[in-house]
């Protein structure tokens, strides 16, 4: 998977964990509820992928260089002076972590195939379970209950209890 996805996945997951669009997080706006996760962005960004500082500045609004660096220093300054901080990181960083090889997993078989199956799980299960690694065989049994549905959106409650219960049953 490219290093373009996976900075994706990481604005994704910090949007999700943080509570802000990511649109909010690419912006200019200079609010702590905005600029942190901006800046841990940045350092998920730089330690889970080999994106370069200006790759990384293009990925949350095209940014500089040196915009990353100081965000770089700002997050490990924090590391270095809050306990409540750093396990904050660390979980952050751990559900980065796992849906990125969420994703790469998901590169097995045909690709079209495959991201209309993830699409599809997506749509019904959220992101991706942090206690499983949902593999191509799961994705395509969840893709064909969703297109046998007359509507995607209608009975989604039931819908992903079926499958999730159909997922169980396979393991």
């Amino acid at each position: 998977m490219s290093t373009k996805a996976h900075l994706k996945i990481i604005l994704r997951v910090i949007s999700d964990y943080r509570g802000v669009s990511e649109g909010e997080i690419k912006g200019a706006g200079r609010q702590p509820h905005l600029v942190w996760p901006r800046f841990e962005f940045c350092a998920l960004a730089r330690t889970l992928t080999e994106a370069s500082l200006p790759q990384i500045g293009m990925a949350i609004g095209g940014r500089d260089h040196t915009t990353i660096m100081n965000a770089l220093k700002r997050v490990t300054k924090n590391l270095e002076n809050s306990p409540v901080y750093v396990q904050d990181f660390a979980t952050l960083r751990e559900i980065a972590e796992n849906a990125i090889d969420c994703e790469d997993q998901l590169f097995i078989g045909n690709p079209s195939e495959r991201d209309k199956a993830l699409r599809l799980a997506r749509h019904i299960i959220g992101f991706c379970d942090e206690d499983r690694v949902w593999k191509a065989d799961d994705l395509k049994v969840m893709a064909r209950h969703l297109l046998g549905s007359d509507s995607q959106l209608q009975g989604y409650r039931s819908l992903k209890n079926k499958i999730l219960e159909e997922l169980t049953d396979l393991t």
